[in-house]
């Protein structure tokens, strides 16, 4: 195998798929300002055209962004059999589109069996980085996480952000539950997870009674200050009519006149 840049127009695909056009447009995007990080894997062919057996969407995103030729891994006939290209295809592919807690637990199951993150995430194409936040984030999952993921009812990264700041199983239950109600939104897991850590610091337990406790105190004080606000701005709007009403009476600036004084209007100010 050896590691070169090769034309576009000179690759073909191994089986062609589907790419979202979205999906597409984020590459191409990233290509134009960072290049293609990571170089595809291809099978130099007789007729000098190439294989591609992992990259189809980085090497049409490259065509998109005006490239013309891309880094690659060439490999020959010889190191890679046809059956030996189609689990290469099938594997990767498989991966990707597996639910992320079946992949977490196949990657786990890889390592019992004596692999290291390193040969898995070769085995799979896929970054190291991938296998080993799965992997990790498998390892401090509770029971009920793994089951509200499983079902669906709270997304795996979201579950993945709850296990990497609480191991805790009753702590992790109590957010998956609030998280759930709340429809998984981002800024309100941020708000969920933040107010957990808090209650944690004051050395409480992370229950759901807790979070609701604290979530209900937050609420209040927001509305004591948005109360605040609005008094404010409503004893700054009256001041404002004042001032107009001084700067525009004839008398009164006549009488500050006098003292050497006058009123300036607020849009002076």
């Amino acid at each position: 195998m050896k590691e070169e840049r090769i034309k576009i127009d000179k690759i073909i695909p191994f089986i062609s798929r589907k790419h979202d056009p979205e999906i597409l447009d984020k590459m191409k995007s990233s290509i134009k300002q960072f290049g293609v990080i990571l170089p595809i894997s291809v099978i130099e062919q007789k007729d000098g055209t190439y294989e591609v057996i992992k990259g189809e969407g980085r090497t049409i995103a490259s065509k998109l962004a005006g490239e013309s030729t891309v880094p690659a891994y060439v490999f020959t006939p010889e190191e890679m059999t046809s059956t030996e290209k189609s689990m290469h295809w099938i594997s990767t592919n498989f991966v990707r589109a597996k639910d992320p807690l079946k992949r977490a637990s196949l990657f786990n199951e890889e390592l019992k069996l004596g692999l290291s993150i390193s040969e898995i995430a070769k085995k799979y194409f896929i970054s190291e980085n991938v296998v080993k936040n799965d992997v990790e984030s498998l390892k401090h999952f509770s029971e009920k996480t793994k089951e509200r993921v499983s079902k669906k009812f709270i997304s795996f990264t979201n579950a993945k952000r709850i296990s990497n700041n609480f191991k805790d199983a009753q702590a992790q239950d109590a957010l998956s539950k609030l998280i759930l109600k709340t429809k998984q939104k981002s800024e309100t897991t941020r708000l969920l997870l933040n107010t957990a850590k808090k209650i944690e610091s004051r050395g409480e337990k992370v229950t759901t009674p807790n979070l609701r406790k604290e979530l209900k105190d937050i609420s209040s004080n927001n509305n004591i200050l948005r109360q605040g606000i609005s008094d404010r701005r409503n004893n700054y709007v009256f001041l404002n009519d004042l001032l107009e009403k001084f700067a525009n009476d004839k008398k009164l600036n006549k009488i500050l006149q006098k003292q050497n004084l006058e009123v300036i209007a607020p849009k002076q100010i």
